[in-house]
């Protein structure tokens, strides 16, 4: 079997020119068509990771103002690290996909309404839940 390889392959020394510059055409072409499709499924995906950040920072907050530590009310400035850090979130330093922090605004004192939003992307647009809206991509917080 090794002997008949031999013989098929004896006459042919490699690859011409203009079939290499073929091979390296397909090549170009694909990594064409396959990079833009890379890049915006990851942008996609940051952007679908800081909307569920969001929403599981709004998930405790509401938390903590249905339970006893804010009787109805929602954390202040000063007890918001404390509840995200009761549910495993270090606040103080958890950053969104693109290297910014997370911000929290209550209103009220007490507080009766809140947002928290982060932000911006690629793209100049920010991501809020408020008390009343659900994680959402914004123009601006």
């Amino acid at each position: 079997m090794l002997g008949k390889l031999r013989k098929l392959w004896r006459g042919e020394q490699g690859f011409t020119l203009v079939e290499l510059m073929v091979v390296v055409i397909i090549l170009g072409i694909l990594a064409a068509i396959a990079v833009p499709m890379y890049l915006k499924n990851a942008e996609t995906a940051r952007e679908n990771a800081a909307l569920t950040s969001i929403s599981n920072m709004k998930s405790v907050i509401d938390t903590w103002a249905a339970g006893t530590d804010g009787n109805g009310y929602y954390p202040d400035n000063t007890s918001i690290t404390t509840a995200m850090t009761n549910a495993g979130i270090n606040f103080s330093s958890i950053k969104d996909p693109w290297g910014n922090a997370f911000n929290y605004t209550p209103s009220g004192t007490p507080p009766t309404s809140y947002k928290i939003y982060c932000g911006p992307d690629t793209n100049g647009k920010y991501y809020e839940a408020t008390n009343s809206s659900p994680a959402q991509q914004v123009a601006s917080p």
